[in-house]
Parts: C-alpha cells; sequence; structure tokens
C-alpha cells in the first residue's frame, strides 16, 4: 500500500503536485502491471474522508501576486485503490454551526488531479490544497467550517467531512 501526499494551489493560479512517501504494507495484493491504453475496473468501493484539516498556508502566490493561502487538508482512504486519480468538491461557512449546506454547487472544485500510479494502487492519499485568501471570497482573519467531498477515479463519491479553522491575517501570520 502505497501513501501519497499531494499539494494544489487553487484560485487565481492551480498547480497540484505529489509525491510517495516510503510506506508500504505487506498486506497489499500484488497487481500485474496494466499494458498501455487498458481499461482496469477496480472493485468499486466508495472511497472514504477520513478527515479535513484546516489551516495556514503560508504566502502563496498566484496571478495576482503573493497572498496569504488557507490550507486545506483531505486524508483519504480507498479499499479498492482507485486514488490514483481524484477531484474533490468543497463547501465553506462562516457561520460555526457544525454543519455546511452542501446542497448547492460547490465553492471550490478541485478537478481531476493524477498521480502517476498504475491504477487500482493508491489506498491512501493525503491532499492538500492552498486556497488563495483575499479578504473578498474569504475574509481574513475568519473562522471558516469547510465541508468536503472526495471523487475516486470510478466517480464514486465519498462521506462528506467537516473542519474548522481560521484564515491568516492579511501579513500571512497565523488567524485565530
Amino acid at each position: 500500500m502505497k501513501n501519497w501526499t499531494c499539494g494544489a494551489l487553487i484560485g487565481p493560479l492551480l498547480a497540484v503536485a505529489c509525491a510517495e512517501e516510503p510506506v508500504e504494507s505487506k498486506t497489499a495484493p500484488p497487481l500485474e502491471s496494466t499494458p498501455p491504453g487498458t481499461t482496469v475496473t477496480c472493485d468499486g468501493t466508495e472511497p472514504v474522508l477520513e478527515s479535513v484539516s484546516l489551516g495556514n498556508a503560508g504566502m502563496v502566490t498566484g496571478d495576482d501576486g503573493d497572498m496569504p493561502g488557507f490550507a486545506i487538508g483531505l486524508h483519504i482512504t480507498d479499499a479498492d485503490g482507485d486514488l490514483h486519480r481524484v477531484a474533490a468538491d468543497i463547501w465553506f461557512d462562516d457561520v460555526l454551526d457544525g454543519a455546511v449546506d452542501a446542497t448547492g454547487e460547490p465553492q471550490l472544485f478541485a478537478d481531476y488531479f493524477d498521480t502517476n500510479e498504475e491504477a487500482c494502487t493508491v489506498f491512501n492519499l493525503d491532499f492538500s490544497l492552498a486556497v488563495g485568501v483575499n479578504g473578498t471570497d474569504l475574509a481574513y482573519n475568519t473562522a471558516y467550517e469547510v465541508v468536503a467531498v472526495v471523487i475516486d477515479d470510478a466517480g464514486l463519491r465519498s462521506n462528506s467531512a467537516l473542519g474548522m479553522g481560521y484564515t491568516p491575517n492579511e501579513d500571512g501570520s497565523d488567524g485565530g
């Protein structure tokens, strides 16, 4: 089993990078190499969004220059390993009541990204998004609840999970 850590900057600029963590599990079934052009179907299990964590991503650079970044960390597992390609829907709410309305269009859609691993081989994924805070779309030094849903390569949606955290101050220092 491989663990992956990925990062993305969302806002005026979208960039995604992934790195394999040196964690191997002896319980993962051996998989044969898939010939190019062959479609692989995993077992069809839904991904599980284990947790959503929020924090300061430091200063991030986008098309509009440097701005503070709000980090959204997603820890995902999937028994059939089809986290080799995932997307995420994310909703924000500044009313701290333990619920975020996720019935409408997501406020942020992290488009599919690919770990470039073979299908059915990525069982754990830690994905981090850095959302630029400009004081308008997301306010500085403000507590937000965030709900996320992850979509795996087969198009199956995870459970929703909620996290709470503060956006950074305008100078990029920790909010809250």
